[in-house]
């Protein structure tokens, strides 16, 4: 927490406005943190679905290639085999870093949610006390007159 020297009015107004200036920044500062990481979100959501659709394409370019003769058909289906095993496994692979990845942003995501709120509750606190500071002054204001 800022310690603010005090003036005769209550805490010094400019070190207090240059300390919610660096909290306003700050929170400004992780939203735009949270922004990005959303469009990280997309951009692997979008990759993810590139991938997709590739994977759907070479099934429909198999099932065609089932069609011909039957001695191709047997090169097609062994190739098939081949080909989705590895499509798989290298779709389970992007998936599961994809979801590795987004685990990640989520978590951070929340921690910068977290501590917003956790500056907020701060500077709610500092604004509660200040507020008191001042009724303070303006009771003992009043007790001189």
């Amino acid at each position: 927490m800022n310690n603010f020297s005090y003036e005769e009015n209550g805490y010094n107004k400019k070190e207090v406005n240059s300390f919610v200036d660096s909290v306003i920044t700050n929170t400004e500062n992780l939203v735009k943190k949270c922004n990005e990481y959303e469009k990280k979100i997309n951009s692997l959501t979008k990759e993810l679905n590139s991938y997709r659709s590739k994977e759907k394409e070479l099934g429909e370019s198999l099932i065609k290639a089932t069609e011909i003769s039957h001695t191709i058909r047997e090169n097609a289906l062994k190739e098939r085999d081949s080909l989705l095993s590895s499509v798989n496994e290298e779709k389970e692979n992007i998936i599961k870093a994809a979801y590795q990845k987004l685990q990640d942003i989520e978590l951070k995501r929340l921690t910068i949610i977290q501590n917003i709120q956790i500056y907020k509750e701060k500077l709610k606190f500092i604004l509660k006390e200040q507020e008191k500071y001042l009724k303070e002054i303006d009771i003992i204001t009043r007790e001189s007159e």
